[in-house]
């Protein structure tokens, strides 16, 4: 069940984020409230109320002994209150939507009813628990949620927009949000791929073979000539970074090595989505980077 705090239906096509009132979702609402200024888009905050009730560690005597109507009210101002704090915001700026049920299975649903341009989700801080963001939750989100999803982590408000791709995606579904995205913050692109030479040959022929440096600069000058194909028909100009290793840790190395404010990279689908669980590019990338993360998927 939808409720909306303002409207008697939440905007479509703007900026979905989604809050648990706490560090994470702190992350989310500051990098929301950017991108909805940026992009001048209407921005929707969500909270779902699940059977713990995400509101009682901050209001612990609103639980059992409330009326649920009461404490759906409770939830709306603490949601307030938190967008106040972390995006300076007036209250009528802004779209507060309460949801009911698991977060994940909520959070999709609102997605496909709404269709925001993104989902923002927040990501586990240093010093909190390091790999709670590709939890049970955030894992289905990223795996199920229509559109595209930011896991937010840092400001947007500096540095270059990193794009993680394997140039071989022929509707150049990363590439193109990534330009769109530089375009609109005024940010220089920067553009990495990595040649993880070793991953077919460890799969296909003995772990022992090694590629030679000839077929290696072979490789390496076709994935140049590939990305500035890619380039010319987004219409963007871009450094970039293309060297031997593992594609998710260049693309992490990159965006610390520039400070950047986002890194952007696209799934194989849904199937590829599943792979979170598994180890994935964008599961590591998610991890490791020190920046926000766009995850799209491709054709999406």
């Amino acid at each position: 069940m939808t409720i909306t705090q303002s409207r008697s239906r939440p905007p479509h096509h703007g900026i979905l984020v989604a809050t648990e009132l706490g560090l994470m979702g702190a992350d989310a609402v500051a990098v929301g409230d950017t991108l909805a200024r940026d992009l001048c888009l209407p921005l929707v905050v969500a909270h779902v109320i699940s059977e713990g009730d995400a509101i009682t560690p901050l209001l612990p005597h609103l639980h059992e002994s409330v009326p649920y109507v009461e404490r759906e009210a409770a939830a709306g101002v603490a949601v307030r209150h938190h967008v106040k704090q972390h995006a300076a915001r007036r209250s009528n700026d802004f779209d507060v939507v309460l949801e009911h049920g698991a977060p994940d299975e909520a959070l999709t649903r609102l997605t496909r009813e709404i269709e925001p341009k993104v989902l923002v989700i927040g990501a586990s801080r240093k010093g909190t628990l390091e790999h709670a963001l590709l939890g049970s939750t955030a894992e289905q989100i990223l795996r199920h949620a229509p559109c595209p999803v930011l896991v937010a982590r840092r400001s947007l408000e500096d540095g270059p927009i990193v794009l993680g791709t394997d140039l071989t995606d022929p509707d150049l579904t990363a590439e193109q949000l990534a330009a769109f995205y530089a375009r609109t913050l005024g940010r220089p692109l920067i553009l990495v791929h990595g040649l993880d030479v070793f991953r077919p040959l460890a799969a296909a022929f003995d772990p022992s073979t090694s590629v030679d440096a000839r077929t290696t600069e072979s490789l390496r000058a076709a994935a140049e000539a590939l990305s500035q194909s890619c380039l010319e028909r987004i219409g963007i100009t871009a450094r970039r970074t293309i060297d031997v290793g593992d594609p998710a840790r260049l693309v992490i190395e990159e965006a610390e090595r520039t400070g950047a404010a986002l890194v952007v990279l696209s799934s194989h689908g849904r199937e590829g989505m599943s792979r979170l669980a598994h180890g994935s590019t964008a599961e590591h990338v998610v991890r490791g980077a020190p920046c926000s993360v766009l995850v799209t998927h491709r054709g999406g």
